[in-house]
């Protein structure tokens, strides 16, 4: 029953989709540098495209909800004001 919870719960949330493609780029990128094999790395390149889809999709489609407004806060991450253009005083 946990199990059924846990799996329910991470691939709900955002932060799973990144951590596991994120990982995959990794371990693409040291397949790739180390040369060990080129079907391998041809393999990954193919599949890595759907990979970040599905991980663009879940960021978009996650529960999460900002209360702050692009006008308010330029950035969600940083108390940066965005400069108000003249058209939009005028």
């Amino acid at each position: 029953m946990l199990q059924v919870f846990y799996y329910k719960h991470t691939m709900k949330s955002a932060y799973f989709p990144v951590g596991l493609v994120t990982i995959f780029l990794v371990v693409y990128v040291v397949i790739a540098a180390s040369g060990l094999s080129y079907f391998l790395t041809a393999m990954l390149f193919t599949i890595s495209p759907i990979l970040v889809i599905w991980m663009v999709f879940r960021v978009l489609k996650s529960p999460y909800n900002s209360h702050k407004t692009f006008n308010d806060h330029f950035y969600e991450d940083h108390s940066y004001r965005k400069i108000p253009d003249e058209a939009e005083n005028a």
